[in-house]
């Protein structure tokens, strides 16, 4: 890809020909349909540091925060926690390095999906449903890690403990203490803070 200005770019056949600013000619008129996307692929390996949940690249990315990109582990096995086909959002934690998220809100808060006891199904006492007000990207089965926030716990989860998602809409999860388990009893506690998952 050769960068024109932020609006525009030109593709190329490979990183080598980009960088010596050759371009591919290209011809609109044999072109279908108004729904064309282009992917950017990437090398997993080293650029996946699971300490940190990011992917740094050996030169600057180009990618803007918020940006969809769709997964593909091509032939080998999906880096841990990403699955193949599936589409994410840009963090941009630097010009070489960024986080993958479920969602435009999640890349735009570093990659925590943000909720609140008030956001339970039944807020005057307790209930498994968490409405998230957004499109999650959340698919049943996907691990996550609840964080109170430095304030006290949501009644029936614990802090740092991994719980498994139950997809109920695009907006609203449960959450089990296993995978394909039943969803656990949520309450209201007197100080929820800012609880992520």
């Amino acid at each position: 890809m050769i960068v024109v200005n932020p609006t525009t770019i030109r593709l190329a056949e490979s990183r080598w020909t980009a960088l010596e600013g050759i371009s591919l000619a290209l011809d609109p008129s044999a072109s279908e349909g108004t729904a064309h996307t282009i992917g950017v692929g990437f090398q997993p390996m080293p650029a996946a540091d699971g300490a940190t949940e990011t992917l740094r690249f050996e030169g600057a990315h180009g990618f803007r925060e918020g940006q969809a990109l769709v997964y593909e582990s091509g032939d080998g096995t999906p880096i841990g926690g990403l699955t193949s086909g599936d589409t994410y959002y840009v963090n941009s934690i630097n010009a070489y390095t960024i986080r993958l998220a479920r969602s435009v809100l999640e890349a735009q808060e570093d990659g925590a999906t943000l909720f609140s006891a008030g956001d339970l199904d039944n807020p005057g006492g307790s209930g498994t449903v968490i409405d998230l007000g957004y499109v999650h990207g959340f698919k049943t089965g996907d691990a996550v890690v609840y964080n109170n926030g430095g304030g006290e716990s949501i009644g029936g989860l614990a802090e740092g403990q991994t719980y498994y998602v139950i997809r109920e809409t695009d907006m609203r999860v449960k959450l089990a203490d296993t995978a394909g388990g039943k969803p656990g009893l949520l309450t209201r506690g007197r100080d929820p803070g800012l609880p992520t998952a």
